[in-house]
C-alpha cells in the first residue's frame, strides 16, 4: 500500500529527453526551480473531460438483468441525483488512448463492490468473478484485488466517500489503479498486466475503443465519472536559473518534464538526466 498525506513541503523530479511525471504531491500549487544547466519543458498532462455528473438522469447506463440504478434516497456524493446501483450497470466509454485516466466517485452502502472495463457487452456480468476484463474489486474485509491477478490491503471503509482512478496503457496491456480518500492515496496495482493472456480475456487492448465501464455492487452509490485524456501540448520553457509558479487541481503530478537540453551544446544534450527541486502547498 502506498500511503500519501496531504499537506506542503518540497519534492524533486528527474526527467532527460522523455516526458517524466512531477511526483503524486496533493496540492493547490507548487514553485519549481531550474538550476540543471540545461532548458527544461513542462506541460499539463491531460485535458479533463466530465463524462457523467448523473444532474439529468441515468440514460447513458444499462443494467444487467435483475439490476436497478436509480437515485440514492440519502446523503448525495455530488450536485442533487447521484445513483445507487444495486447488481451490475454499465456505460460506453469513448476511445481511451496511452496514459488516459477514468476518475469514478463512489460510496458503498453495504456489501462489496467492483469497477471494471470489458471490451464486450457480454463479458459484463464477468465482472463479479474478477477474472475477466480489466476490473478492480473491494472486498468486505477492506482489501482489494484486481484482474491482473493482484491483491493489497487498504482498510476501506463504508459509508465513506471514494475516487478511484485508473491509468490505462492500451499499448502494453497494463494499467494502474489508485484510491484517494479526499487526504491520503493508496496505490492498488501499478503497470499490472490485463486478462488477454491469462484469465476471461476482454481486458484493455489497442485500441481501446467501445469499450464498456462497470459497476457492481449490493448497495454501491457513485458519481463524477470523469476522463482525463492524456495530451501533448507544447510547453511552457523553464529556462536555467529560473522559477515559476503553476496552479493544480489536485496533485502536481497533473504536470510532466523534458529535459530541452542546452544552448551551449547545440541542445544536444537532452539525454542527460537532470533533476529539478520545488515547493508545493494545499
Amino acid at each position: 500500500m502506498n500511503e500519501v498525506s496531504k499537506g506542503h513541503g518540497t519534492f524533486a523530479v528527474s526527467t532527460n529527453e522523455n516526458f517524466n511525471r512531477l511526483p503524486y504531491k496533493p496540492a493547490q500549487s507548487f514553485r519549481i526551480t531550474n538550476v540543471s544547466g540545461k532548458m527544461v519543458g513542462i506541460r499539463d498532462r491531460h485535458s479533463v473531460h466530465i463524462l457523467d455528473d448523473f444532474e439529468s438522469g441515468y440514460d447513458a447506463w444499462s443494467v444487467t438483468e435483475g439490476s436497478t440504478i436509480e437515485k440514492f434516497g440519502g446523503l448525495e456524493i455530488e450536485g442533487a441525483n447521484s445513483p445507487v446501483i444495486s447488481g451490475i450497470a454499465y456505460t460506453e466509454m469513448p476511445t481511451l488512448s496511452k496514459e488516459s485516466i477514468i476518475e469514478v466517485k463512489f460510496r458503498v452502502i453495504y456489501g462489496d463492490a467492483s469497477f471494471g472495463f470489458f471490451d464486450d457487452v457480454e463479458r459484463v456480468p464477468l465482472i463479479t468473478t474478477g477474472t475477466a476484463g480489466t476490473t478492480i474489486s473491494l472486498n468486505e474485509a477492506g482489501g482489494a484485488s484486481t484482474s491482473a491477478p493482484s491483491a493489497v490491503d487498504l482498510d476501506w471503509k463504508k459509508g465513506k466517500d471514494y475516487k478511484l482512478s485508473i491509468e490505462v496503457h492500451p499499448d502494453t496491456e497494463q494499467f494502474t489503479a489508485d484510491l484517494f480518500d479526499g487526504v491520503k492515496k493508496y496505490n492498488i496495482a501499478q503497470g499490472a498486466d490485463s486478462t488477454n493472456d491469462d484469465g476471461g480475456g476482454g481486458g484493455i487492448i489497442e485500441p481501446m475503443s467501445g469499450f464498456l465501464f462497470a459497476v457492481r455492487g449490493q448497495q454501491v452509490v457513485i458519481d463524477s465519472l470523469v476522463l482525463k485524456k492524456k495530451e501533448s501540448y507544447p510547453n511552457e520553457i523553464i529556462a536555467n536559473g529560473s522559477s515559476f509558479s503553476f496552479k493544480c487541481l489536485e496533485s502536481i503530478d497533473e504536470y510532466e518534464l523534458v529535459n530541452l537540453g542546452s544552448d551551449a551544446r547545440g541542445f544536444g544534450d537532452n539525454t542527460d538526466s537532470i533533476t529539478l527541486t520545488g515547493y508545493y502547498e494545499v
